[in-house]
């Protein structure tokens, strides 16, 4: 029930949230897309179909490598250590520097729920 509701959320995202966000992926998400019913596989490639995707480069594999030695996670959250890896060492960094700069916040990594249902621009708010 509880992941049935998660998709809704994320679904009602996607439908209603998403235009209001620079959105880009990951090699690792346009992998995760693939996983699953094949039917649901091609509708959710289509929903990233013109997305920018973020590359692999060595920041990254090196924070993948030492998050994954570091934070005693379990293999299952390989990709969640890759999604954060992709956050902090091909975008944050950069984001940071610059949001400084012009005196705005940096973005957070959050899921659907949190971005649909968030005081800052959610239902919520």
């Amino acid at each position: 029930m509880v992941i049935s509701a998660n998709q809704q959320v994320t679904r009602e995202w996607w439908e209603s949230r998403r235009y209001e966000f620079e959105l880009l992926v990951s090699e690792v998400v346009r992998e995760e897309i693939l996983r699953g019913d094949p039917a649901m596989s091609i509708r959710r490639s289509e929903l990233v179909k013109g997305i920018p995707v973020l590359t692999p480069n060595d920041n990254v594999d090196g924070l993948i490598r030492i998050y994954k030695s570091s934070l005693g996670l379990p293999l299952e959250a390989a990709a969640d250590i890759a999604h954060i890896a992709y956050a902090n060492g091909a975008v944050i960094r950069r984001l940071q520097r610059v949001n400084e700069e012009i005196g705005i916040k940096t973005p957070t990594i959050v899921t659907p729920y949190e971005l649909l249902y968030s005081k800052e621009g959610g239902e919520n708010g």
